[in-house]
């Protein structure tokens, strides 16, 4: 999670292995932010790229809820990975998927 400040609001630029955190996980530092959504003073954005990483990457046991999701996307502004790179986003592979989830799962 990268954080900038602008004249008003303070920005969180969300990654996928936080964006995971929160839909598996009750340790999400995350979550206060999404729950209290704008009205905290920190605007929560992510690229498209990292909720498929996100999303791609829970598993069958995970303690996956539908309603964070959609708590998320409510929440988060999801912007153009595309559009911010220039450059066309990568497929998710099973290595990509293994480190986001040791990422997580080791903290």
């Amino acid at each position: 999670m990268m954080q900038t400040q602008d004249n008003r609001q303070q920005r969180s630029l969300l990654n996928a292995e936080t964006i995971l955190k929160y839909f598996i996980t009750d340790k999400s530092e995350i979550e206060t932010n999404i729950l209290a959504g704008s009205g905290n003073g920190i605007k929560l954005t992510t690229t498209d790229y990292s909720l498929y990483e996100a999303l791609g990457s829970v598993m069958e046991n995970d303690a996956f809820n539908w309603r964070k999701v959609v708590k998320f996307l409510e929440a988060v502004q999801i912007i153009s990975f595309e559009n911010v790179t220039g450059g066309k986003k990568p497929i998710l592979t099973q290595k990509r998927v293994e480190d986001i989830r040791n990422t997580i799962l080791k903290k």
